[in-house]
């Protein structure tokens, strides 16, 4: 295999919907908590050797284009053969079809492989975000989606027909004497058109990016990294096919690199990036301990803050907020408590640390001033809290504090998330040169062992005579008759005599 050790980048920008560019709007503390509470992530990739902007998402599993920006014509037809619902997150109409997706592998060449996707006709469309949000529905035009399996991340899917339930109360409490027979039976005649509800759900798993590339041997892993360029930098990049540490060991070293396994419930059919941290500090101090739940966390891109209970709200106004309420100040931005503080009180926040549920390492991520507060482009006096509270809710939100900080890395197949604590410029053994060097490994071991075989053959090629001539030799000595000298003797006088 050519790409045993390749990977495939996907530079990604963040892009403001007010601005159309990677500026915030600051000129309130609510212009950017608007900003940000949508990470809005895009890559653009030539698709039919067109340009297409896809969204980057970890709340969805599909990817899916738009049939207006591919300049496509959708033809419906009465058998449906290729059009399907994907109500469960916000697609009422789709076709499954496929095109020549062009990648760059390991940065350098260029491959074309076809893709399936779904090419969209028709979505719901939702003007709040923070609804669209809590039900994981799509909202924009392209999208390619890096969740953990199919489905909603939030919801149960459920396929079947959308007029069973209707019919079922109608045969029950029409009482109409005035609709004749044949009226009620013409209604109940199936409409050609209409789709199953959520049939989508039935292929879904053939449209998600990372496994046709496993599938069709451009990668060799369902790994991918998402990485920001630096902390001040809204642009990045997520790497597809492998660990980090494999392919780049000069910036990334398995010695800092911590993982755990993703938390899934069997009971329910919903999936998404999350984990139950063992325990959760403040200034060294323990809390979050009353009830498990209080320490389940979702891990999402698109998000662009961290998210926690408004009992941790009360919580920290305790250990923090209300010490320094002259210089700290919060508003109320769609029922999420969002705090912003004068730099005389940011450098007294203590760590923030999430440790994981591994029993022999004492692995954990932490979260200092440094990371939790991101001063104002508009005034530099003004210090944005990056952890926004919100009532009614129990889990945490790791969003786009976290990718900032920690290189994440997600595996779809082994269900494992990990974070590289610390990156830097490492030394590479002379032996370990694969990152530097075009030859796969596969290549140069198949040169090995083709050397071994021709030093072997000439060797035997050799030897083979020698043997043989040998053997010959052994063949005609067998014909001599050795006599001794006093064999000789004794026959020479009894020849005499």
């Amino acid at each position: 295999n050519l790409y045993t050790k390749s990977f495939i980048t996907l530079p990604f920008t963040y892009i403001n919907k007010k601005t159309n560019n990677s500026n915030p709007l600051e000129e309130t503390p609510k212009d950017y908590f608007e900003s940000f509470f949508d990470n809005t992530l895009y890559t653009t990739l030539k698709i039919n050797n067109q340009d297409i902007k896809f969204h980057l998402t970890t709340e969805r599993y599909t990817t899916y284009i738009s049939d207006k920006t591919m300049n496509r014509d959708l033809k419906e037809n009465n058998n449906n053969k290729n059009l399907y619902s994907l109500d469960y997150v916000g697609i009422s109409k789709a076709e499954f079809t496929n095109a020549q997706f062009q990648f760059a592998v390991n940065n350098s060449k260029n491959v074309e492989e076809k893709i399936s996707y779904f090419n969209i006709k028709q979505m719901y469309k939702h003007n709040d975000s923070y609804t669209s949000r809590i039900s994981s529905y799509a909202s924009e035009n392209n999208e390619i989606g890096f969740n953990i399996h199919k489905g909603n991340a939030f919801q149960s899917v459920v396929v079947g027909d959308d007029d069973f339930a209707e019919d079922f109360y109608e045969d029950i409490f029409d009482f109409d004497d005035n609709k004749t027979e044949s009226n009620k039976t013409k209604k109940k005649e199936k409409d050609p058109n209409a789709l199953l509800k959520n049939g989508g759900y039935n292929v879904e798993e053939d449209t998600n990016l990372i496994k046709q590339l496993k599938k069709n041997k451009i990668i060799n892993s369902y790994s991918f990294l998402i990485k920001y360029n630096n902390k001040n930098d809204e642009n990045g990049q997520i790497i597809i096919g492998g660990l980090p540490h494999e392919y780049d060991p000069k910036h990334y070293s398995e010695d800092y690199f911590i993982d755990d396994y993703v938390n899934i419930d069997p009971n329910r059919n919903t999936t998404i990036w999350c984990t139950f941290f063992s325990k959760m500090t403040y200034d060294n101090e323990s809390f979050a301990d009353q009830y498990l739940y209080y320490r389940y966390s979702i891990f999402s891109l698109d998000f662009g803050f961290i998210s926690a209970s408004s009992n941790f709200r009360e919580y920290f106004d305790k250990k923090f907020f209300n010490n320094y309420k002259e210089f700290c100040d919060y508003e109320i931005i769609n029922k999420y408590y969002f705090y912003h503080c004068k730099e005389n009180a940011v450098k007294n926040f203590k760590k923030v640390v999430f440790y994981l549920y591994n029993k022999l390492h004492n692995h954990k991520i932490e979260f200092d001033y440094n990371d939790l507060f991101i001063q104002s482009k508009k005034d530099p006096s003004i210090y944005y809290f990056q952890i926004i509270f919100k009532n009614s809710t129990n889990r945490w939100v790791l969003g786009r504090p976290l990718f900032k900080k920690y290189p994440t890395v997600f595996d779809q197949d082994k269900k494992k998330f990990g974070f590289y604590l610390q990156t830097g410029e490492y030394e590479v053994n002379d032996g370990n040169k694969e990152n530097n060097s075009n030859i796969p490994w596969s290549w140069i071991l198949v040169i090995v062992l083709s050397i071994i075989v021709i030093v072997l053959g000439v060797i035997l090629y050799k030897t083979i005579p020698l043997i043989r001539r040998k053997k010959k030799a052994n063949e005609l000595d067998e014909d001599f008759v050795y006599e001794s000298q006093n064999d000789k003797n004794e026959n020479n006088k009894i020849i005499n005599d």
